[in-house]
């Protein structure tokens, strides 16, 4: 604590007294604190104790109550509620009148939303299995195509042919599954997630 705070405090502490007497007291401590310098100041807090001891020191001698007023409480009821507070409150109102009509509506996006994740999940699902099967049997078949190709050359090439042809409708399954997964889903759970958040997002502007 320094000199400032002390006498901050000390003519706070006084608020009973009356003003003569109080600018007497305060007057009187400031010259104290004039005298002893800015160097001892810390010596003379130390033996002034605290702005309590020297208020109720002051406050006795005169014959003043310590008690200290309560400071006088606010009355509410009249103030006008702030223009902000009454948008949120109308916002809020309305909100929860058309509740029925955007509760529902929402509802159903939500439906919607994972509706088309879980499809999509099986959409990639079906073409990464269709995909594995076909490059599986079109390995299968090109390669019994060229083990035959030495005994039935013809029925070896058709059997080639086939098998890589089959394969290659397994890579664009493949690359089908790719853009899906790429594209498609994260799409998909952004707006699933906007759906789920999108009240929240609303409710936090309103407050």
């Amino acid at each position: 604590m320094n000199r400032e705070i002390f006498m901050e405090q000390l003519a706070g502490l006084l608020v009973r007294v009356p003003s003569e007497e109080r600018d007497e007291a305060l007057q009187y401590y400031e010259n104290y604190f004039n005298d002893a310098g800015e160097e001892k100041e810390e010596e003379v807090i130390k033996e002034l104790v605290s702005p309590e001891m020297v208020a109720f020191t002051i406050m006795d001698d005169l014959g003043v109550s310590r008690e200290i007023p309560p400071a006088p409480e606010k009355k509410m009821e009249n103030q006008p509620m702030p223009e902000e507070k009454k948008a949120s409150a109308g916002i809020t109102v309305l909100l929860i009148l058309t509740s029925i009509i955007w509760v529902p509506f929402l509802f159903a996006t939500w439906i919607v939303c994972i509706s088309l994740i879980f499809s999509v999940a099986v959409v990639i699902f079906s073409f990464g299995l269709t995909a594995l099967i076909c490059i599986f049997v079109g390995f299968a078949v090109a390669f019994s195509g060229i083990v035959q190709f030495f005994v039935f050359p013809a029925y070896g090439m058709i059997a080639i042919g086939g098998g890589l042809i089959t394969s290659a409708v397994g890579f664009l399954f493949v690359l089908f599954v790719v853009l899906i997964s790429r594209y498609v889903m994260p799409l998909t759970a952004k707006l699933f997630k906007l759906s789920t958040t999108l009240p929240g997002k609303v409710w936090e502007g309103i407050k």
